[in-house]
């Protein structure tokens, strides 16, 4: 474990403690989240350590994520590091069941695992990393757990902070703690950040300064999502020549834009398919229902067979991880999040499977990568139903060109570099010692 401040290590211990009391309460908050639909029984069982899925025989490179968003960057480092990493097993824990649900079976490498992350009591910390005793440990974004951080670098175990974002209001709740943050950001082997105010913010939460770097957008690096080629291959025939558009991660309040839209491109293309996924699966009959109140007629994914779509002129996706199958069958794909205020979505799923990006105004979580894909003209603003219409119109009949966008992964790539000789290091050494 790398020293730290003596204030800094107070604050932990002084957490860790009151964790340790707060038990008996965070196993009821976990029940009641069970029971609220939020937990299901078997992230259950992973975040208290009750039930943990089997630990392989070979070594193991884990990664944390919050969030949909997070997990599946991580799925696609995993599925870089795998090429150079034979013989090594992918452990990716996350804090939703939603983000679980969201990765695929085509998402990750074949010796991967998903699961709940445990609670940050010391306790079931300790007994996750008895169990797992990873050789490698990644974070993802700004998910830190004192407990979890503390007790992987007791152990010996190098870490690395990836795709860190700091916004300023996040940053401005962060400094009441900022002798912790400290001292967590100082176990790190490596801090690498989205954009300069995030590796600025971070040096001012104490991070290492000869340790922190600029990486760049981590999901610029992801390949393309996975889908399973029967399925594609039946959809693809059922719908033949048939006029198509995607609108994905899309939120309330955009239900009814891609509603207008679409039913103007239904006055001049009859054929036209709208495939609509909602941000949350559970949203589905809300869009289903957008859509019928402008006239157009949807059905949801789950529940009709790809022969039985001829009727219908929109489709909403109600299953996680399937952004995979619906982009490859479609050339211009609308990333929502960026028609209400919430900051737009990932741009680099679309564009990997070789779709012409649409967006809304609102993309500033987003902001330097949307500006470095402004230059390759894959990537287009448009404000209205109408003018979504027309872009989506416009790319049916302009010709197919490659998409040039990887020029944004740079600062990525350099990481992904580094990251593979630390993970080649650490597979190789022996594994670490409890504590």
């Amino acid at each position: 474990m790398k020293t730290g401040s003596v204030l800094g290590w107070l604050t932990w211990r002084a957490y860790a403690t009151c964790m340790t009391l707060a038990t008996p309460l965070w196993h009821a908050v976990l029940r009641r989240r069970l029971a609220r639909g939020k937990e299901s029984p078997a992230s259950l069982a992973q975040k208290t350590m009750r039930h943990p899925a089997p630990r392989p025989s070979q070594p193991v490179v884990w990664g944390h994520a919050v969030g949909v968003g997070e997990a599946r960057a991580l799925a696609g480092l995993f599925t870089h590091l795998a090429a150079a990493l034979p013989g090594v097993h992918f452990l990716l824990t996350t804090q939703s069941i939603g983000a679980q649900a969201a990765l695929g079976p085509n998402d990750l490498p074949h010796a991967s695992t998903v699961q709940a992350a445990p609670l940050d009591t010391p306790a079931t910390v300790q007994a996750f990393l008895r169990h797992w005793q990873p050789a490698l440990a990644l974070w993802c974004e700004l998910d830190l757990w004192p407990n979890l951080v503390m007790g992987t670098a007791m152990r010996g175990v190098p870490m690395w902070l990836v795709n860190a974002r700091l916004y300023p209001q996040s940053l401005h709740k962060r400094r009441w703690a900022r002798a912790l943050y400290g001292h967590m950001l100082g176990q790190f082997a490596a801090v690498y950040a989205q954009n300069v105010s995030t590796r600025e913010g971070l040096l001012a939460l104490g991070a290492p300064p000869a340790r922190t770097h600029l990486g760049g957008n981590l999901k610029a690096l992801a390949p393309p999502p996975g889908a399973d080629p029967h399925r594609l291959g039946a959809w693809q025939q059922a719908l033949g020549g048939r006029p198509l558009w995607l609108m994905v991660s899309a939120h309330e309040g955009e239900f009814a834009l891609a509603a207008k839209a679409h039913a103007a491109l239904l006055a001049l293309h009859p054929q036209a398919l709208l495939l609509l996924m909602p941000r949350f699966p559970s949203q589905a009959t809300s869009a289903q229902r957008a859509l019928q109140l402008c006239g157009v007629a949807a059905t949801l994914s789950q529940s009709v067979p790809p022969h039985a779509v001829a009727q219908q002129q929109a489709l909403i996706i109600d299953a996680w991880g399937e952004v995979g199958l619906w982009g490859r069958l479609t050339r211009v794909a609308a990333v929502g999040g960026s028609w209400v205020n919430l900051g737009g979505h990932n741009p680099y799923e679309p564009l990997a499977l070789g779709c012409h990006l649409l967006h809304g105004p609102h993309v500033h979580n987003f902001a330097e990568d949307y500006a470095a894909l402004l230059p390759t003209q894959h990537s287009q603003c448009v404000n209205t139903a109408a003018e979504l219409a027309h872009a989506v119109a416009a790319t049916w009949t302009a010709p197919s060109t490659a998409p040039t966008w990887v020029a944004a992964a740079g600062p990525a790539q350099a990481m992904l570099q580094a990251l593979q000789q630390a993970a080649i290091n650490a597979t190789r050494r022996p594994a670490s010692r409890p504590v």
